[in-house]
């Protein structure tokens, strides 16, 4: 409890702790801004498909949403394509259109930035920077280094140098592995697919085309078996069984 007083600046001198309320109220409002620019830059994007051989390969709940949104959206006719995960994911995974994952693939990444479609409009590029500056200076009001040393504060790790030395030890154990698939995954695009050179926007899509050569099932085949009802329950039974806790449903709220 001392601990988390003391990060919250309650045992700053008066002066200090002053400054420290100014920055704490200055991150939320940028870390609300920067929430704002990201939400407006992924609604701001859309796409209508007319052509629905431009969606090949789409299964039948993605062009059921995409239909319904652009209903939703006062077009009569076509399929409305958007970059909110449930619209996005499917059109990686399994749309057979390589330019149509490619410009989803671009105008994802480049959300909120000064690059991509809405370059520069929504730009959370000199927010980053202020964030970072706010946080240092915050961190060494309370007498710390930097915002690394606070962090891990209240966290299992000791230094920042512990948790570079085990992410880094990570990288080496699975770098060899990554490689391995990665060389599966060409191997299997180049003999079935004809394609040389994967890019970031055919990463999923060729591993789902994989996975259903090996296993002979899809993630869309697998849907059925997982209702939200029954995963609930099931996530309910294990928290019960591994900490005794149950959970119950509150009614009329």
């Amino acid at each position: 409890a001392v601990r988390y007083f003391h990060l919250a600046g309650v045992d700053l001198p008066e002066e200090k702790k002053a400054r420290f309320k100014e920055i704490s109220q200055q991150l939320s409002k940028l870390g609300s801004q920067f929430e704002e620019n990201l939400l407006d830059a992924t609604n701001a994007w859309s796409k209508l498909i007319t052509d629905e051989k431009a969606l090949a390969g789409l299964p039948e709940s993605a062009l059921g949403l995409a239909r319904q949104t652009a209903q939703q959206r006062g077009e009569q006719k076509g399929w409305m394509l958007t970059l909110e995960f449930p619209s996005y994911l499917p059109v990686m995974t399994y749309a057979d259109n390589r330019e149509l994952r490619r410009e989803l693939y671009w105008a994802f990444s480049t959300r909120a930035s000064d690059q991509g479609p809405h370059a520069e409009q929504w730009d959370n590029s000199e927010i980053i920077e202020r964030i970072l500056q706010l946080r240092h200076e915050q961190s060494q009001l309370l007498g710390f280094d930097n915002y690394a040393e606070r962090s891990l504060a209240k966290k299992m790790a000791e230094s920042s140098e512990q948790v570079i030395d085990f992410l880094s030890d990570l990288t080496a154990r699975s770098h060899l592995q990554a490689e391995t698939e990665l060389a599966e995954l060409r191997s299997f695009a180049a003999e079935q697919f004809q394609v040389t050179e994967l890019e970031a926007w055919d990463i999923a899509y060729y591993s789902e085309k994989l996975r259903q050569q090996r296993y002979d099932i899809t993630q869309e085949e697998l849907k059925p078996y997982f209702p939200e009802s029954r995963v609930l329950q099931g996530m309910f039974a294990v928290v019960n069984r591994l900490y005794g806790i149950e959970i119950i449903e509150v009614e009329g709220i």
